[in-house]
């Protein structure tokens, strides 16, 4: 295993789909305060030869690096892609591999499992995409079949994993499958890529047929009928052929599908298309052009920042491609982006990218073997990472760091013993924060159990009440009043620097205590 440090640059603040919805959640259960994000990206790499592979992990802060960096990972074979779900990471084995498995990114090179996705008497269903409904249902999209399965990914045995199917075989198109490739989830609905190839005449005589999306109901899990098909096919045709990279933008309320066209072929069919999501109208927002005239080559990779800023890859030839940024809302074309990302072998962004919490979007570069993150506020490249193997795909794993930041340099804490459970997380609400008229501030609230964690936890039934002042001559006091029967541990730093600096118990018999911040000086009072 190599690990080592990288080098520097810039930063923009975009939270990805799984920490928005997270910290919503968060905020909407305990009020002003937020738990600070920790984002680990995660990259599968491929030998240059492709006889093998393995994963990377890199510390997605700090912006400007150096960023952390683990390199060489669980090696496996080289055909893989990754998604990621919180804390979890589950790296797709796909033609011929067949296989999924799941890591804690607190573990990255120790597999929890590895699964089978082939059904009886099946031969390479090559799983190209693994959609979340949440965590413990999910859609594995399988390009060599008919079926798409929902599985449970928090299974622990291989008999559990797979609990329904999906039959797309309405869309065949000649050779008995649809060629599902990839997959969003948009307000209750799965929208899922079908390439339509009939592939009967062997590798290099494949037919591009019309495209479309399919539109699941996530909770019937049964195909909704959006008006735009035929008797036969119920979804969305798209205007543009071989659909790869989907994304949701719900800045405008958006869906974007990159398609490639005939790569084989050089042929120009594809183009970004955007979507409604709730009248199912298409636009080709960007067109790669025709025979005679296409200036950036095929679109093989998309990646959408914003409503005004996003990126494309033009596909010259094999291995010779380049990074273009363009106005998703336009479609208008603002030029190539920066020397290190021209004529390279740009992997991953035909599986759809997204930007980290900072709003970086991190490009793989297959022929440096590096990725390159590029932020968006003006196209500069904020670090360069090597993987020693040629990155192919990369996904954001998060998981919250416990405590909550109440003001720009105060964290609190605190952590309930319960019967049921043990410790568990206590969640704070602000009451509200309010400043005197000689100018100290004051912030109050409480700490509470969670329903998710104990029966009796509620947002309106303290454990702890806590008064914050801040005094005019600099002084703070973290008064902390223990309201409820189980004892609760409370933390506190100012400024915070990644630990607590004052830790204390309150009990039903020391109901009161105080941490005290003055002159640099940390302590605490019981009283």
């Amino acid at each position: 295993m190599e690990e080592k440090k990288v080098s520097k640059q810039k930063t923009l603040f975009n939270l990805s789909l799984f920490s928005a919805a997270v910290f919503v959640l968060l905020m909407m259960a305990g009020g002003s305060g937020y738990a600070e994000t920790i984002q680990t990206a995660v990259v599968v790499n491929a030998a240059a030869d492709y006889t093998s592979g393995a994963h990377s992990v890199v510390s997605v802060d700090p912006v400007g690096g150096p960023r952390t960096v683990q390199n060489d990972l669980a090696p496996t074979k080289s055909d893989n892609t990754v998604v990621a779900y919180g804390q979890y990471f589950y790296r797709i084995g796909r033609y011929q591999m067949d296989n999924v498995t799941k890591f804690n990114i607190q573990t990255p090179n120790t597999p929890i499992w590895q699964f089978s996705v082939l059904g009886e008497g099946e031969e390479s269903c090559n799983p190209h995409d693994l959609v979340f409904v949440n965590e413990t249902k999910a859609y594995l999209l399988r390009y060599g079949y008919a079926t798409a399965w929902i599985v449970n990914p928090s299974a622990t045995k291989e008999s559990e994993f797979k609990i329904g199917e999906l039959d797309l075989s309405a869309y065949n198109e000649g050779d008995g499958i649809p060629e599902m490739h990839s997959g969003v989830i948009v307000n209750g609905k799965l929208f899922i890529t079908l390439q339509r190839q009939d592939r009967t005449g062997g590798y290099g005589n494949w037919i591009l047929n019309e495209a479309w999306l399919a539109v699941i109901d996530t909770a019937t899990d049964k195909e909704i009928a959006t008006g735009k098909g035929n008797g036969k096919m119920q979804g969305i045709p798209l205007p543009a052929r071989n659909p790869q990279a989907i994304f949701y933008l719900a800045e405008n309320e958006t869906i974007y599908v990159q398609c490639a066209g005939d790569l084989m072929d050089a042929e120009y069919s594809g183009g970004i298309v955007s979507i409604s999501p709730n009248s199912y109208e298409t636009k080709l927002i960007l067109d790669d052009g025709d025979a005679e005239n296409h200036p950036y080559g095929n679109i093989s990779g998309m990646a959408i920042a914003s409503a005004s800023k996003g990126y494309f890859v033009g596909y010259a030839g094999w291995e010779d491609n380049s990074l273009y940024a363009f106005n998703p809302s336009t479609g208008a074309v603002v030029g190539a982006v920066v020397n290190e990302l021209k004529n390279k072998n740009i992997a991953g962004m035909e599986s759809g990218i997204y930007p980290d919490k900072n709003g970086m979007i991190w490009v793989a570069n297959a022929t440096d073997a590096e990725v390159v993150i590029i932020n968006p506020a003006d196209d500069s490249v904020d670090e360069k990472i090597s993987t020693h193997l040629n990155p192919m795909k990369v996904a954001f794993c998060e998981e919250f760091s416990p405590g909550w930041h109440v003001s720009d340099k105060l964290w609190i804490r605190g952590i309930i013993k319960s019967e049921e459970k043990g410790e568990i997380e206590a969640i704070w609400r602000e009451g509200g924060r309010e400043k005197t008229t000689r100018g100290d501030e004051v912030i109050y609230g409480h700490f509470y159990a969670s329903p998710s964690d104990v029966t009796w936890g509620s947002s309106k039934n303290p454990d702890v009440f806590v008064k914050i002042w801040f005094d005019v001559n600099g002084r703070i006091d973290v008064n902390f009043f223990h309201v409820s029967v189980p004892e609760v541990k409370v933390y506190s730093a100012y400024p915070y620097e990644g630990t607590p600096k004052v830790e204390t118990t309150v009990t039903t018999s020391e109901r009161y205590i105080r941490h005290v911040y003055e002159n640099g000086k940390s302590s605490s009072v019981k009283e």
